[in-house]
């Protein structure tokens, strides 16, 4: 019986104790008109509590660290629960994610989500003590986040030389502007590069602002770089490009370039045929060749002889496509060693006696096998693209010996090729879908990207070719996810 009193009574204790201490932390922030410093519970005037951003900062980080600094020791509260709060218009359930305090500096950090630009964001501290139990003034600070930087588009020029040479990134705007800009280039090793031009070259109306970077790796040493601009009143903005990038914008011909290698399969295909134009920064790739036999032309680049490395391929255009007969007209988009000994791919086009008009997968084990095909699921998330044989985006990513394949309408948004989302052809019961997700190509040497256009058209009336929009990598910070894709707005 004794025990049962004595435990009662325990808890009846711990419930008293809870409640006085809820209580203590509540009572501050009210109308109390005690402002001493002896521990009574009044206001203190001991400690001040200074935030970051200050009141009325403007133009603050979409990342900016909220963070409250007390000017002299606190009692630290059993829970930070509501005790700093992050609000958008002052309004509203708190932002905060996260609350940790760092009792060595008296720091109150309140971690969140990335902010909207050109909102108001308010913060209040408010419900604590000090450290002889007196409440601390509320306090509240007010401040407006950064405008987003008005860019539409980015394009940069090509490095086409083994040796390495300048690249331009111009970051086309929405609107003119008059803010200052300051543009910083980082390499993968975060080395600082030489940015010839201190400030943006700006154009008549402020529309567009060039960056000039000198010293960037030869396309035959894939490298990726950092470009932020800094714009006063603005987000920072960020792009990326790899000394690989292939824009396609100027080379008269692909033999301008010392880094790609061009080849020629059967039939009659010429340089003269096999050529590049600047109309919208493509790589138009003219007549597979006449005659009665099967034509193919190459254009490829090593990526990586470590075997990590990622690319981005733009299919713009497939021109005077066959959709009939027994003949091929198609693009063959590729990862493949430097022997060819093997390959997985996207082939696009009209493939012959498989009447498709679209886009399937294509895997080679070994030269010499039988070539694997699979085909978008339509009843997946692929579904509203397995018509697709123009106009889309191909991503393949290598990783810890791991393959991987993307494929995307938009250039953004990219999906995974998996056994889930793509199916045998016609009536095969088996096609070894196994490749198609993660494939190992630990047996390979090197990975390299290869471009191939083929074309069995017995008309022979030249009429057949291929755009590509662009060709753009990525061989750093890789961890073999959908992340790798290397993007840049154009």
């Amino acid at each position: 019986m004794n025990k049962i009193i004595y435990r009662v009574m325990g808890v009846f204790c711990v419930c008293i104790l809870l409640i006085s201490l809820a209580h203590i932390e509540c009572s501050c922030g009210s109308s109390d008109s005690d402002s001493d410093d002896d521990g009574d519970g009044g206001v203190s005037t001991a400690v001040t509590v200074s935030i970051s951003p200050a009141s009325t900062a403007t133009a603050i980080s979409l990342e900016e660290t909220i963070v409250a600094t007390f000017s002299a020791a606190i009692t630290e509260p059993l829970s930070w629960l509501n005790l700093i709060k992050l609000q958008k218009d002052g309004t509203g359930d708190s932002l905060c994610s996260s609350v940790s305090y760092d009792s060595t500096n008296r720091r109150l950090t309140c971690g969140h989500d990335e902010l909207d630009a050109s909102e108001s964001y308010t913060v209040t501290v408010a419900g604590i003590t000090d450290s002889a139990g007196d409440c601390i003034a509320d306090t509240t600070e007010t401040f407006t986040t950064s405008k987003e930087a008005p860019i539409t588009s980015v394009t940069k020029t090509t490095i086409i030389d083994d040796a390495g040479g300048t690249v331009d990134v111009t970051f086309n705007f929405s609107a003119a502007i008059a803010a200052s800009i300051t543009p910083t280039v980082t390499t993968e090793s975060d080395d600082d590069v030489n940015v010839e031009t201190g400030d943006c070259t700006m154009n008549g109306g402020r529309t567009s602002c060039t960056v000039t970077i000198s010293s960037v790796e030869g396309c035959d040493t894939p490298t990726d770089y950092q470009v932020i601009l800094s714009m006063t009143g603005y987000e920072d903005y960020e792009t990326y490009f790899n000394s690989a990038d292939n824009e396609f914008e100027d080379a008269d011909t692909v033999d301008s370039n010392d880094c790609w290698i061009q080849d020629y399969g059967d039939g009659d295909a010429s340089d003269y045929e096999f050529s590049a134009t600047g109309d919208n920064l493509r790589l138009k790739v003219l007549d597979a060749g006449t005659g009665d036999d099967e034509r193919n032309i190459y254009y490829d680049l090593v990526i990586s002889s470590e075997k990590e490395g990622a690319f981005a391929v733009h299919v713009d255009s497939l021109d005077t496509l066959a959709t009939s007969g027994s003949v091929i007209d198609l693009i063959l988009v590729q990862m493949t060693p430097s022997d060819f000994d093997g390959l997985n791919g996207i082939m696009a086009g009209y493939n012959g006696n498989v009447p498709l008009t679209g886009w399937n997968s294509v895997y080679l084990e070994n030269t010499g096998d039988e070539f694997i095909f699979g085909l978008p699921d339509s009843s997946g998330d692929l579904g509203d693209t397995e018509d697709t044989y123009e106009d889309f985006y191909i991503c393949q990513t290598s990783y810890s010996n791991k393959l991987t394949t993307y494929i995307s309408i938009d250039g953004e948004n990219y999906i995974k090729l998996t056994e889930d989302n793509m199916e045998c052809p016609g009536a095969t019961t088996s096609c070894d879908l196994d490749q198609i997700d993660s494939r190992s190509i630990s047996t390979w040497d090197d990975i390299r990207l290869s471009l191939q256009v083929g074309s069995t058209n017995s008309a022979g009336d030249g009429s057949f070719y291929a755009d590509f929009g662009f060709a753009r990598f990525r061989t750093s910070n890789l961890n073999g996810s959908m992340a790798d894709c290397p993007r840049m707005t154009r």
